[in-house]
């Protein structure tokens, strides 16, 4: 994985790629560990040790990747930025800036079109540093149209790309798990516009990032469990799609977008565990049930016919590696067909189809017995 990471660091992004490469992503753990992955399969990471060369006792609390030179930059609660070597594992201090940060957590995200860094807090605070020299320029406080607690704890800008002519800067609210757009930014307002619900109840702990290609990605921690869970953030609606849990339990305070990886050409694995001989009393009362396990994150349907008539599906978004019970419940033709037939053979046709677009079907026979 070093190498590939290595790749996508000094690679030249560029849009129009085709979706079938999955997204290199590399997020900063709450004590300081680097953590490299990819879209598709969040499980598989690449953990390193704390970075060397912070001062004793420093916390990271922002990264990103600056769009102009393919370097990691990372904001401490020091009031500190670093340049982050991310193969040789160490930090080398900029220098130090202001105004001081005000809040617990921060989004923290490069312009490609200004070469300027935003900084955005829990506690509204609002302001922009030049990349070269870190000069300061503070603008007013956060205000949400329609109103309510201006807590964002993750900020992205899109057009994140070498060159880019245009950029607009994306926010999540913890408070109310929203995603925002800014309208308007000066010395006495920052403003920001609802794009629409995330879809799942989010912690303050909160990594964002828009890739080049324009797709946005979220680092949360979701309801009471501690862990990190990656999803894909729509920039249109907000709505947030899981892709799955980062490996090794990790707790993120950042993420970054490095750049589309190599195409992902390999089929989703997956293993299908059902009796091929069920009671057909069972069977039309239960319908089917089928233990399933796959190998990666990816959309799961299920379809079951009879004498080539479709009598039940069901559908659903898997996480990556994971195994559970899929049910097929019958339709009311289904049933009466499955009670009456003394020897009913149930065509089941399973097809899993991960985030690249690779296909994998499996399909099995289960014969309805009476009884």
């Amino acid at each position: 994985m070093k190498r590939r990471i290595l790749a996508t660091l000094v690679a030249a992004l560029s849009i129009g790629v085709p979706a079938a490469h999955a997204e290199q992503l590399a997020g900063v753990t709450d004590d300081n560990r680097l953590v490299f992955f990819d879209s598709g399969d969040p499980r598989a990471i690449d953990l390193r040790p704390p970075v060397a060369g912070l001062q004793p006792g420093e916390l990271i609390n922002g990264f990103d990747r600056r769009p102009a030179t393919n370097q990691l930059y990372a904001m401490t609660d020091q009031n500190n930025i670093y340049v982050i070597d991310g193969l040789a594992n160490t930090a080398t201090l900029l220098r130090t800036f202001t105004p001081k940060l005000a809040g617990a957590t921060f989004g923290f995200d490069f312009s490609a079109e200004t070469d300027r860094i935003r900084v955005l807090s829990d506690s509204g605070q609002s302001f922009r540093l030049r990349a070269t020299n870190l000069a300061s320029a503070s603008d007013g406080p956060v205000r949400l149209v329609g109103g309510g607690r201006p807590s964002m704890s993750g900020a992205a800008y899109s057009g994140n790309r070498v060159g880019s002519k245009s950029s607009r800067l994306y926010a999540i609210n913890d408070q109310n798990d929203r995603l925002y757009r800014l309208t308007t930014s000066n010395k006495s307002g920052t403003n920001f516009e609802s794009i629409g619900r995330l879809g799942v109840a989010i912690g303050p702990r909160t990594g964002f990032d828009i890739a080049s290609d324009g797709l946005a990605y979220g680092a949360f921690q979701v309801g009471t469990d501690p862990s990190t869970q990656i999803y894909r953030v729509s920039l249109v609606n907000g709505a947030a799609t899981k892709l799955g849990t980062l490996g090794g339990g990790l707790k993120l305070v950042g993420l970054t977008a490095l750049g589309l990886g190599a195409p992902d050409t390999k089929a989703p694995g997956i293993t299908v565990s059902i009796s091929a001989s069920q009671r057909s009393n069972v069977l039309a009362a239960k319908g089917l049930r089928v233990t399933l396990s796959t190998t990666e994150a990816g959309d799961l349907d299920a379809e079951a016919k009879l004498r080539g008539s479709q009598i039940g599906e069901a559908g659903e978004f898997v996480e990556s590696r994971s195994s559970r019970v899929l049910k097929i419940s019958f339709n009311s033709l289904g049933r009466a067909a499955i009670r009456r037939g003394s020897s009913v053979r149930i065509a089941l046709r399973i097809t899993v189809k991960d985030v690249a677009g690779n296909t994998t079907v499996v399909q099995r026979i289960v014969k309805a017995r009476a009884g």
